[in-house]
């Protein structure tokens, strides 16, 4: 005889349905994840203006905003960008309410930037840093610490 029987192919289902149901969270999770570093990107250029800032007058600009406020011409505002601003030095992203990565008990996502200094110069930026409140889960990896 030849071709499947009915409990043959009732296995293979049920496989595929298990795969499924354990790679749908698992790809949701990426998606989010994805758009999050998206949201980092687009303060690239806020980035450029507070190390500039830094670099110049020795502190982080006084100025809440540094040209970093969602419409300004030097930010790269995308869909998945509330708003983005700074606090002595720090880039504070505020993330849709759409994408649903905020930290439970928390009404807003943020995702914190930090510059790291060496003396008067900022050496790098840690994500993730303080006043946080994406989930763990869906920080990119390079923000996790």
């Amino acid at each position: 005889m030849a071709g499947f029987t009915l409990i043959e192919l009732m296995i293979v289902v049920a496989i595929i349905g298990i795969l499924v149901v354990l790679a749908l969270p698992v790809y949701q999770d990426y998606t989010r994840r994805s758009k999050v570093a998206e949201a980092i990107l687009s303060a690239s250029s806020c980035k450029t203006s507070v190390t500039e800032a830094i670099q110049s007058n020795g502190s982080p600009p006084t100025d809440n905003n540094a040209g970093c406020e969602k419409g300004s011409d030097i930010s790269v505002v995308t869909q998945y960008v509330q708003k983005i601003e700074t606090d002595d030095g720090t880039i504070l992203i505020t993330i849709v309410s759409s994408l649903d990565v905020a930290k439970e008990g928390e009404s807003v996502a943020v995702l914190a930037i930090s510059p790291v200094y060496e003396g008067a110069k900022v050496k790098g930026w840690i994500c993730g840093a303080s006043g946080t409140t994406v989930k763990h889960n869906y920080l990119p990896f390079s923000c996790r610490h």
